[in-house]
């Protein structure tokens, strides 16, 4: 059989694996296995020894893959880590597909490896080659959007972050009180949180230790998401969110065309109603009314994973959270 026919096979039949793993990964995903963990402690077991095995696995490939590269593998010791470093993951697969992308040119011709001497080398050495996400960056003429922002971001601050409030809702200690600076550990000089006393004084409502049936969401096939790209919207949606008991908050973050990273999406739930929010508008800064919801006691925020989120709610938007509750660690002391 030709070489190029034997090449064909096998990545025909790499393909076809993957396109079945990746199948039955959406299939068990889709899967409420927090259910089935606490239905049939067997099932529990079985996946706790198949999460060992595929994160064992997991590490195998990524310290295999950047063993002869620049990268550096991350270290994934617990399921919690590969989120936590995925950054480092992304990389790691980022090097590998362009290692493919340069052997396929060589093989089928694109690029020739030859043997010259070392003047012809010098003389002829191709230029280094840009990564794959370069390539795609490069081939759309994409404006950043930061540079329309009415406060525009820079990466060369080296004085202290300085909260982004214009007025407080629901303060126990006043702005102006709140917005002292104090010296840190290492002797720089930082402003202290402006929302520390009316976090460190939250008491959790009765409720939510009351033990009740679950509330369940409307089919999505029923409900609609309103889109909040104008002062207008914005005005609209705040109004309806200050009647809520309790909102669901998530966002949407990158830093691939920025130093210092954007928020780019936030959306909000409540028990009837979805947002999606545009957080790359010139006019971001006004989204800090919603501390009139999201700094009011009495409104529970449910976020999952926040600790990003809430740092990334503070430096872009002003934006501070009081009445939290976590999800993720709400998972982790459930044993889900």
């Amino acid at each position: 059989m030709e070489v190029t026919s034997d090449f064909k096979a096998f990545q025909e039949a790499i393909s076809t694996s993957l396109v079945a793993t990746t199948r039955t990964t959406n299939e068990i995903s889709s899967e409420d296995l927090g259910f089935h963990r606490s239905l049939d402690p067997s099932v529990a077991a079985s996946l706790d020894r198949q999460n060992a095995r595929l994160l064992s696995l997991a590490q195998r490939l990524l310290n295999n893959a950047a063993s002869n590269s620049e990268v550096v593998g991350p270290s994934l010791p617990d399921a919690d880590a590969v989120e936590g470093n995925w950054r480092g993951v992304v990389d790691v697969v980022d090097s590998l597909l362009e290692k493919a992308d340069i052997s396929l040119d060589e093989y089928t011709g694109v690029v020739k490896r030859l043997s010259p001497s070392q003047e012809q080398v010098l003389a002829t050495a191709p230029k280094a080659r840009p990564s794959r996400i370069a390539n795609a960056l490069r081939s759309q003429d994409l404006p950043k959007p930061q540079l329309l922002f009415d406060n525009v971001p820079t990466n060369s601050e080296t004085d202290a972050f300085k909260p982004l409030l214009l007025s407080k809702p629901y303060a126990t200690v006043p702005l102006d009180d709140s917005l002292r600076t104090f010296t840190s550990g290492s002797g720089a000089q930082q402003y202290q949180h402006p929302y520390q006393t009316e976090i460190e004084q939250y008491i959790y409502p009765p409720s939510l230790y009351a033990v009740a049936d679950p509330i369940p969401y409307h089919p999505f096939e029923s409900t609609k998401a309103t889109f909040v790209d104008t002062p207008e919207a914005l005005a609209s949606m705040l109004a309806e969110l200050k009647t809520a008991k309790e909102i669901a908050v998530d966002l949407e973050h990158h830093d691939q065309r920025s130093y210092i990273g954007l928020v780019s999406l936030m959306q909000i739930s409540t028990r009837n109603h979805d947002w999606v929010v545009d957080t790359l508008k010139p006019w971001r800064r006004k989204l800090e009314c919603l501390n009139e919801v999201f700094a009011n006691p009495n409104i529970l925020k449910v976020l999952h994973g926040a600790y990003m989120d809430i740092m990334w709610l503070q430096r872009d938007l002003g934006l501070y959270v009081v009445g939290l509750f976590d999800t993720h660690y709400a998972a982790r002391a459930l044993g889900l």
